[in-house]
């Protein structure tokens, strides 16, 4: 495995979707548009208490 700089990533994205159990599940992901590589920040299951509908922060 490579070891990757989180500094040469540009840019962000952050994906919702639903595990095959239809709970929600968020993740976030480093994306360098130069080299055309992306990294897997996180993946973590949103706190009902913290977000609206699953997409918006309260």
């Amino acid at each position: 495995m490579k070891k990757l700089k989180m500094t040469n990533f540009l840019m962000k994205k952050y994906f919702s979707g639903n595990t095959f159990e239809n709970e929600p599940v968020h993740s976030v992901w480093a994306y360098n548009e130069k080299t055309k590589w992306a990294a897997l920040v996180t993946v973590y299951r949103p706190d009902p208490a913290k977000w609206i509908n699953w997409q918006r922060r309260k």
